[in-house]
């Protein structure tokens, strides 16, 4: 690689400092974390019988043509699922915060029909995440949690509020301190009402 190939690969965020491109460097990365022993993240994939695509082991270009590019500097080589090895269908580019999302070590629970992190169902009903974590590690179902929060947070398994008004994210404003939940339009109608201007 010329010095200026080098140069205008590392102002794009393509060449690494090290002169190795970022998608070479995800690559290696990935050989070693499946059959390095010693390396420091081996036991989370390896050891779990994490396996690459043999086309893709035995060949950079073959692992780039099925993969392509990475969008930015910033993302990572994420298997879309965590059971699978790296393999065609199953990998693919994904910012530090989606990676976060499908991390095996996530929490992830089932709550209403859906798939949830601990954080997005602590919001849901209404609770810190911590709370749900402690309940989780207490051994409590997902559906005990809810029940247990709604108990403390008057409301927080309602869909609408008192006069009727559907809670969307659009509609409902959270108090921070009590983490209780009040309609946007019951807000505007008491406002109205009582002459005091947004």
């Amino acid at each position: 690689m010329s010095r200026a190939d080098f140069e205008a690969g590392f102002r794009a965020g393509i060449v690494l400092k090290n002169g190795r491109e970022l998608e070479r460097n995800r690559w290696y990365g990935m050989i070693q974390r499946c059959e390095n022993p010693k390396h420091a993240s081996f036991g989370r994939y390896g050891a779990k019988g994490i396996r690459i695509h043999p086309a893709w082991r035995a060949s950079y270009s073959a692992f780039l043509r099925d993969v392509g590019r990475a969008p930015t500097a910033k993302h990572q080589l994420d298997r879309i699922d965590n059971t699978k090895g790296y393999e065609p269908g199953n990998v693919r580019w994904a910012s530090p915060k989606e990676q976060a999302k499908n991390r095996s070590n996530s929490n992830k629970l089932f709550f209403a029909g859906r798939r949830w992190t601990q954080r997005e169902f602590a919001k849901e009903i209404g609770v810190v995440r911590t709370t749900v974590e402690r309940g989780l590690k207490k051994g409590r179902s997902p559906e005990e949690i809810a029940r247990r929060a709604a108990a403390h947070v008057p409301g927080a398994l309602r869909t609408h509020c008192p006069r009727g008004h559907e809670y969307t994210p659009e509609n409902t404003v959270t108090n921070s301190v009590s983490g209780t939940r009040m309609c946007r339009e019951c807000r505007r109608i008491q406002k109205r009402k009582t002459g005091v201007s947004r």
